[in-house]
């Protein structure tokens, strides 16, 4: 039996069993939660915006995170990559007891 025919006739076994070539419907339950992770991740980045201009300095991830609930560290950075990116925020590097930190503020 050649490699070919060893395909057929898997082929033909699969689509006997009810196996049909096609992509993947998209159900309303993925959409749903596609639509939510965008809005929650509008909200974070409102809310580093709304700390960023209470705390008005420089300011690291960290001290962002313990001014919002539910946050964490990666969420917030993310969030300051994206808000960057659009040119809301900037970065800074200032020197504190001679260790350089990369600190971001309002553009």
């Amino acid at each position: 039996m050649t490699e070919e025919q060893l395909g057929q006739l898997m082929q033909a076994k699969a689509f006997a069993e009810g196996h049909r070539p096609r992509l993947p419907e998209m159900s309303q339950f993925s959409a749903h939660l596609q639509t939510s992770a965008d809005e929650k991740r509008r909200q974070i980045e409102a809310d580093v915006v709304e700390v960023m201009a209470f705390l008005a300095g420089p300011v690291t991830p960290r001290e962002i995170t313990r001014m919002i609930p539910d946050a964490n560290v990666d969420n917030i950075q993310n969030a300051l990559r994206r808000l960057k990116s659009r040119g809301i925020v900037r970065t800074v590097v200032i020197t504190m007891q001679r260790i350089n930190r990369k600190m971001w503020v309002l553009a």
